[in-house]
């Protein structure tokens, strides 16, 4: 698993070497539990806006010479930007620093990355990770939450199908409060 933010920045370029951009923003199918990622936003330079790269398959992840994306020939780019308002794609820089809210309504906390599964072909958005509000509890301040707690993302907040009292118990370490 490797951290969004992590890959913002990243250069992503074909697999025989050519330059497409630096990688922008990941996009993903809210419409699956799962959070398939659809494709990369990648800016190709300075004044020419971002495209999406719909990529079937990375083929590489390189760290070795700074963070390197490297993509198969049947990588398509597009110039239509992802319509973040249907909510069926979405960036995930939609959701960088919105409230986290409880089945009950209650806000939890405020999300700060996401997990990308790179192990996996299609990637996949999998872990939100959370920063508590009110940093005075003894407990973590982070957490780690499966995509698939997630009901409905909106520009006011993410829901999860825990109540606030099952987040709690999240927060004090209680690992049996049901599937990861």
């Amino acid at each position: 698993m490797i951290l969004k933010s992590k890959l913002e920045g990243s250069s992503v370029e074909y697999k025989i070497g050519d330059r497409i951009g630096k990688m922008r923003d990941v996009v993903v199918d809210v419409t699956d539990p799962k959070w398939p990622v659809m494709g990369l936003m990648v800016s190709p330079g300075f004044g020419k806006g971002e495209v999406m790269v719909t990529v079937p398959q990375v083929v590489k992840l390189s760290e070795e010479d700074g963070n390197k994306l490297m993509v198969g020939p049947d990588a398509l780019i597009s110039k239509q930007l992802v319509d973040v308002s249907s909510r069926t794609h979405m960036k995930l820089d939609f959701i960088d620093n919105l409230p986290v809210l409880s089945s009950d309504g209650a806000t939890v906390g405020k999300i700060y990355d996401v997990g990308i599964a790179t192990s996996i072909r299609p990637w996949k958005a999998s872990k939100l990770l959370v920063t508590r509000e009110n940093t005075s509890h003894s407990q973590s301040a982070k957490l780690r939450l499966d995509v698939r707690h997630v009901t409905k993302v909106s520009d006011t907040g993410v829901w999860l199908d825990f109540s606030k009292d099952q987040v709690e118990n999240l927060w004090a370490g209680d690992d049996n409060i049901g599937p990861d």
